[in-house]
């Protein structure tokens, strides 16, 4: 955790379109730590100074599909996250566990309502791909939220 990752050449990052941005973005974040710009440790140093305020509803964690409602355990598992896999399998467990009856995804919209509707089933689902889908967000939330 104290060591910079290992040196990686950019030209060899996968171009493989069935990763989730995610998976893309957290390809990019390690690059960027194996050649020393940034370490977890950075990272963790630069947050332990925060004082974040704690989610006024459960926030699940890409970590491991558990509902966070700490700010203090959100900036953590984000730290820690950063060169994990996003477990969105657990999250999906978690949803159904909690009988959550929609699933709004923000951009860039689709991967992960696509794969709520095969894991989530019956589960509504809307992906925010435009600022055109904002009424139809707000719809949705209305209709979701207790």
């Amino acid at each position: 955790r104290g060591m910079p990752i290992k040196t990686h050449d950019p030209r060899h990052m996968t171009r493989d379109p069935r990763l989730t941005l995610n998976a893309r973005q957290q390809e990019l974040l390690e690059w960027v730590q194996r050649d020393g710009f940034v370490t977890v440790d950075d990272l963790a140093a630069h947050v332990a100074g925060l004082s974040p305020s704690d989610p006024r509803l459960p926030l699940l964690s890409n970590r491991d599909g558990e509902a966070v409602e700490s700010g203090t355990d959100v900036l953590a598992r984000i730290v820690d996250q950063v060169t994990r896999p996003v477990r969105w399998d657990l999250c999906m467990a978690t949803m159904a566990t909690r009988q959550v009856t929609g699933v709004l995804e923000l951009l860039p919209g689709g991967t992960l309502t696509g794969l709520a509707k095969r894991g989530l089933k019956g589960t509504a689902q809307l992906a925010v791909k435009t600022p055109e889908d904002l009424d139809a967000a707000r719809a949705f939330l209305a209709e979701h939220s207790a």
